[in-house]
């Protein structure tokens, strides 16, 4: 591989070097360089396959950085991503690695500039567990940061590890018509990510050509949101005579809520309406409800991402690749057959 100077990317860019040292340092701002001449430079660089010296130089840390979409004890409290934490730390050990730090997003950036964080920390790379902002990532790619997202896609430069929400929502709705429910309604969280709009249209798409679309919208994906989400919903319609017969709910979370205002309002889960979740977020049925879902192996998830972020770092590679994780249907309680006349 040949060595491209920061002289070389000066000369491309038509700026001086030290122009060029203060944007790939992360100084741009403090040394008084504006932003687009900031981005030029990194753009120009990363044309050219500037690698940074911390990458080239120095030796390995065996420390993987993880960097959090939200609070650290939102993460460790959600089953979802608490398995795929906890299917990180198993693999790195296997490979002498550990996390050194566990960041959400923000404070992360009140840390910035990325690459002395990355340099003083002494990591060898991030993985980010839940989607963060497209713009965001993207600077930790400019300055050569080796990365894997987990449950998001950045772009085909950077490794991902996923689930693809479309196909998830493709088998579940599957499962519903051969239990023969045709009228399905769709609960999700309005804030959406790209995994819960892959589901959405993955619902949307799978509806009978003369079934319109029923889609209820929780202002956020916990239990308490898709309780209100339902009890808002059944003060507006006639309960015992709903347009569906099935709910279908964007994660576990959602349909649990459903259920719980389902049975308030006094509706018999499944005999008066199925309801069905999505990732499994509680195979030990700490909930009360067996509660029929779509599953995934977040322990594997976090396995792969861990693999191939430490795979990268040891063989000196920067070919990216897009990992989705299977799905399958889990059955429990929750839905039960219906008749043609059951639908009518």
């Amino acid at each position: 591989m040949v060595k491209v100077t920061q002289k070389q990317i000066a000369e491309a860019a038509g700026v001086s070097p030290a122009a060029v040292s203060a944007a790939l340092s992360g100084q741009a701002e403090a040394r008084g360089i504006s932003p687009d001449t900031a981005e030029r430079i990194l753009e120009v660089g990363r044309s050219l396959g500037y690698v940074p010296a911390q990458r080239r130089e120095r030796a390995l840390a065996r420390t993987i950085g993880l960097v959090l979409r939200q609070r650290v004890r939102f993460f460790l409290n959600n089953p979802f991503y608490a398995s795929i934490y906890s299917g990180i730390v198993e693999e790195l050990a296997r490979h002498d690695f550990h996390v050194l730090f566990s960041l959400p997003q923000e404070e992360l950036v009140e840390l910035l500039s990325l690459p002395r964080v990355v340099s003083q920390r002494k990591v060898d790379g991030l993985i980010l567990l839940g989607e963060l902002p497209f713009d965001y990532v993207g600077r930790l790619v400019d300055f050569g940061v080796r990365l894997v997202c987990v449950n998001f896609e950045h772009s085909p430069e950077v490794t991902s590890v996923l689930i693809d929400g479309r196909a998830e929502a493709t088998a579940a709705m599957a499962y519903l018509h051969q239990l023969g429910h045709c009228r399905i309604a769709y609960l999700c969280d309005q804030n959406g990510s790209q995994h819960s709009l892959g589901r959405l249209e993955g619902y949307r798409a799978n509806l009978p050509a003369d079934v319109a679309a029923c889609v209820i919208e929780a202002d956020g994906g916990d239990i308490e949101n898709g309780e209100r989400a339902i009890r808002e919903y059944l003060g507006r319609h006639d309960r015992r005579a709903l347009p569906f017969s099935c709910l279908l709910a964007e994660n576990d979370f959602l349909a649990i809520g459903a259920i719980r205002a389902f049975r308030e309002a006094g509706l018999s889960v499944p005999d008066d309406v199925g309801v069905m979740g999505g990732q499994d977020f509680d195979p030990q049925g700490r909930f009360d409800c067996a509660l029929t879902t779509t599953g995934v192996s977040k322990t594997a998830m976090g396995h792969l991402a861990a693999r191939a972020l430490v795979e990268a770092i040891i063989e000196d590679r920067d070919q990216a690749v897009k990992m989705v994780v299977p799905t399958t249907i889990v059955e429990r309680g929750s839905v039960r057959p219906v008749s043609p006349e059951g639908e009518s």
